[in-house]
């Protein structure tokens, strides 16, 4: 009697544990296809929102100045120099030193020979490698945009949208020949990235932003 009466209380606890656990993992299955269904979540205006930052990030392209010193002399003036064999050198780049790296002004450099061997003016070949910059921005900001309206909704990301539209440092930045510009972006998609639920795209693009923008 007294091991039946074990064996029985035994069989009632493994019954409420089984129960329990299917409750968890059902619980837990409809928590997967909420997030799936909410990553897979159509974003109304897509067009309008892509085509408002690319309009103001080229606008920043061809009116926005050059606002440091580092963008002159340590980015155009190496790129001009790997594209047309003129131009100076700074410190950082002497074999000496070695402090940056030439991988991210050679990106650049042949884009620049590209669009000189078809636009045949060094002007238009500017404008057009901060036009690239620009673009590059507009679909980073378009791919968090939509993130955070998949997360948290139309209210928290059109407060974001006007405010990175009409951000001043934005303006500047969005078009800047500049590793820090180029790890903002980056980071950007990161952030959408993991806001989708993506872990994998999210370290990878926090991992090209210092590598081929900043490796130093």
């Amino acid at each position: 009697k007294r091991w039946n009466k074990s064996y029985a209380t035994s069989k009632l606890k493994y019954e409420n544990d089984r129960k329990v656990l299917q409750s968890i993992h059902q619980k837990q299955s409809q928590k997967a296809a909420v997030k799936k269904a909410d990553t897979q979540k159509p974003v109304p205006y897509t067009e309008v929102i892509f085509c408002s930052f690319l309009l103001v990030r080229i606008y920043a392209a061809i009116a926005s100045h050059i606002t440091d010193c580092d963008e002159t002399y340590n980015f155009w003036e190496p790129t001009h120099y790997l594209a047309f064999k003129s131009g100076f050198q700074t410190w950082e780049y002497n074999p000496k030193f070695a402090l940056r790296s030439y991988l991210y002004v050679g990106m650049h450099a042949a884009l620049a020979k590209l669009f000189y061997f078809v636009l045949k003016q060094k002007v238009f070949v500017f404008y057009a490698i901060r036009i690239i910059l620009a673009t590059f921005c507009a679909v980073a900001e378009d791919q968090f945009y939509s993130s955070i309206y998949r997360k948290f909704g139309s209210f928290i990301a059109n407060c974001w949208l006007l405010i990175s539209l009409f951000a001043p440092g934005m303006f500047i930045a969005s078009a800047a020949f500049l590793p820090s510009s180029f790890a903002m972006y980056c980071v950007t998609l990161a952030y959408s990235a993991w806001l989708d639920g993506s872990q994998q795209s999210s370290v990878l693009w926090i991992a090209v932003g210092p590598i081929v923008g900043w490796l130093f």
